[in-house]
């Protein structure tokens, strides 16, 4: 039979696709994603079999992708089979049998693909597949698409520094208002916040400020309906142009793949960040319509933080209380409170002990570090900060990337008065965002530079765009920024 070559570019884009149905059910687990090419002697063209790992205690991507193929063969004769999996296999007896077990059961696949090594198993699996003699091929770095470095960095850096990767989001009107002290204010339309349930879906929690807990008293579970404007304006827009999200000025690109997506020449970039491009969008049914299917695997971890203990706070706790014990019943997922400094212990004596997690005060030099670990002792990969501007100043030097959408409209236009006490977006996120400047220098503020510099590791700080995009959600921007620090 005619040799043919290998469909490269399908697999890569069905590795994205296992990737992404991976992301938001499987931590501890890290988001693996496994793709089976098998070419059979009757037939001359390549069959895909593609697979994600399960939630905890479930199969992983491997066994998925295996599963499959068994069920698709029928004893049907194999001319060659080859598998690509984004995560070196298992080795190791766990609450499942080791996936190296399972894929040398087929002696017809002539070679494995690994885009990632697995650093907590020093690379017993390459040794056990190489023992048997098959050939392991471990992918470049600088592989085209690279689905590893994309979808499992916020495993690789909890299970190797014990740091998740944040993703932070921040909605302002066009006049920079983020908020009110008053009460809660929608300053996205439809399409945008459909984007705060798309984050929901593939990150592994949520967490927010005393801020945004008290004046907006959020949820923060998974809503797939709530994300129906943002699929709509999305159809709608796909239907009439090849590039649907692109924005007019030809400095900006959406990040498809191939396409640049450095808005100017002499910005940097950080490709290995770029969860959230136009690759993420064209997928956009496939992770909505994962989470109408299943929706309790995909549900975030809750995070709250109540902040200081206040009579006015205190008064509105059971409603926090029992919204969560609500949200706990439909979502199976447990609220966490991460208490902070002296007041921890006027909070404690209202909230379930094992709920509780006790940090420094906001303000304190270990508060970052011990947030962190927090959040990596819960097994958390990825976590979406949705609390306001003062806990992302705090969270600036260890946020990876950075989500703003930006309205068209003013606070007025979004129905913001004085007598609401309107909260503006600090200056230097104004900056950030709207800025065609690579750097950022001399205009943060003090407490936000030794965040920067503590957990950077910096003589002299600045902040970095990369990455820096530029999505059109009809009334609002959505603008995705990377964020990497540097000695200057």
């Amino acid at each position: 039979m005619k040799q043919l070559e290998l469909p490269v570019a399908r697999i890569e884009a069905e590795l994205i696709r296992q990737s992404l149905l991976a992301m938001g059910r499987t931590a501890p687990n890290p988001p693996v994603a496994c793709v089976l090419a098998v070419r059979y002697q009757d037939d001359s063209g390549w069959h895909l079999f593609g697979g994600a790992t399960e939630p905890p205690g479930q199969k992983h991507a491997e066994v998925v992708c295996l599963d499959r193929y068994a069920a698709h063969q029928a004893g049907r004769s194999v001319d060659e089979a080859h598998l690509y999996v984004t995560l070196e296999p298992c080795s190791r007896e766990g609450r499942t049998p080791p996936c190296v077990d399972r894929i040398l059961q087929y002696p017809e696949i002539q070679s494995i693909y690994i885009y990632s090594a697995d650093p907590t198993i020093q690379a017993e699996g390459l040794q056990r597949l190489r023992t048997a003699h098959r050939p392991v091929i471990m992918m470049p770095e600088d592989s085209e698409l690279q689905p590893a470095d994309l979808y499992l960095r916020g495993w690789l850096g909890r299970v190797q520094s014990g740091t998740p990767r944040l993703h932070a989001k921040l909605a302002m009107t066009a006049d920079g208002w983020i908020g009110t002290l008053n009460r809660r204010v929608l300053i996205s339309g439809s399409a945008a916040s459909g984007f705060g349930q798309v984050m929901r879906r593939l990150c592994d929690a949520v967490l927010v400020g005393p801020g945004t807990l008290w004046t907006d008293l959020p949820g923060l579970d998974l809503r797939p309906a709530d994300a129906t404007g943002l699929r709509q304006f999305w159809q709608q827009r796909h239907m009439h142009t090849a590039d649907p999200l692109r924005v007019g000025n030809q400095e900006w690109a959406t990040g498809l793949p191939g396409e640049n997506t450095t808005p100017i020449a002499n910005r940097p970039q950080s490709r290995g960040d770029a969860l959230v491009s136009g690759r993420l969008f064209r997928h956009l049914e496939l992770i909505m319509e994962s989470a109408e299917q299943d929706l309790r695997a995909y549900q975030p971890r809750r995070i709250l933080m109540p902040g200081r203990f206040t009579e006015q706070r205190f008064r509105q706790l059971s409603n926090v209380i029992n919204r969560q014990n609500e949200l706990e019943l439909s979502t199976g997922q447990a609220a966490v409170f991460f208490l902070t400094g002296p007041d921890a212990i006027h909070w404690r004596r209202h909230l379930p002990e094992d709920r509780c997690r006790q940090l420094p005060a906001f303000d304190d030099r270990d508060f970052v570090r011990e947030l962190q670990q927090g959040l990596s002792d819960l097994g958390l990969n990825e976590v979406l900060v949705e609390g306001g501007a003062s806990l992302l100043e705090r969270l600036i030097g260890v946020v990876q990337n950075l989500y703003v959408l930006r309205s068209n409209q003013t606070g007025r236009e979004r129905g913001i008065q004085e007598s609401d006490r309107p909260v503006a977006a600090p200056g230097w996120i104004r900056r950030l965002v709207q800025s065609t400047d690579t750097t950022l220098t001399g205009e943060l503020p003090r407490e936000v530079r030794s965040t920067v510099q503590t957990y950077a590791g910096q003589n002299d700080e600045f902040l970095e765009l990369s990455n820096h995009a530029v999505y059109d959600l009809g009334p609002d921007k959505l603008e995705v920024v990377g964020i990497r620090h540097k000695i200057t």
